[in-house]
C-alpha cells in the first residue's frame, strides 16, 4: 500500500485526482490534501507518505524548501500540471513521473505502478541488506596486526 499525498491548488482537482485514485489505483491510500506548498510540507512530516501528486504550479512559492523536504523524506513526487511548462524543472527535481491535466487515467495508473516497484524494490534491497549484515555479523574477523603510529617522522 502506497501511502499518497495530493497537493494542488484547486481542490476541485484533487478531489478529482482522488476519485480516480480510489478507482483505478486501489494500492493508493491518501493520506492527506493539501493546496499551499507550506501545507504540503506539514503533511510530508506528519504523515510520512510515500508519493506526492505536485501541482506544478504549486512550485512557484517555496519550491527550494518544498523539494529539500521531498528528499529527506524519500517521497517519490508524480508532477501535475496544466501544461508541459514546468517539465524540465520536474527532471532536476528527480520526479517519477509528469502527467498534464486533464488527466489521463492510463497514464496516472502507469505512473502508480512506477512508484508501486520502487517501493517494492526498495523493500526488497533492505531486506537482502539486513540478511547480509546478520550472515557476516556471525563470522569472525581475523585479528588484525597494529602498527604503531609514528608522530614525529624524520627524513
Amino acid at each position: 500500500m502506497l501511502k499518497a499525498i495530493i497537493a494542488d491548488n484547486e481542490p476541485g482537482i484533487a478531489k478529482l485526482l482522488a476519485g480516480l485514485l480510489e478507482k483505478h489505483c486501489r494500492e493508493v491510500m491518501i493520506k492527506g490534501m493539501a493546496n499551499t506548498a507550506i501545507h504540503s510540507m506539514r503533511l510530508i512530516q506528519q504523515k510520512k507518505p510515500d508519493i506526492l501528486f505536485l501541482d506544478a504550479a504549486l512550485l512557484q512559492t517555496d519550491s527550494n524548501r518544498l523539494m529539500e523536504m521531498v528528499g529527506q523524506h524519500s517521497v517519490q513526487v508524480i508532477f501535475t500540471a496544466d501544461n508541459d511548462a514546468f517539465a524540465l524543472k520536474a527532471i532536476r527535481y528527480h520526479a517519477l513521473d509528469y502527467l498534464v491535466k486533464p488527466l489521463d487515467t492510463a497514464d496516472l495508473i502507469q505512473a502508480v505502478k512506477k512508484a508501486v516497484k520502487i517501493k517494492n524494490d526498495k523493500q526488497l534491497i533492505g531486506k537482502q541488506l539486513d540478511g547480509l549484515i546478520q550472515r557476516y555479523s556471525q563470522v569472525p574477523l581475523p585479528e588484525q596486526q597494529r602498527q604503531p603510529i609514528l608522530k614525529d617522522r624524520i627524513t
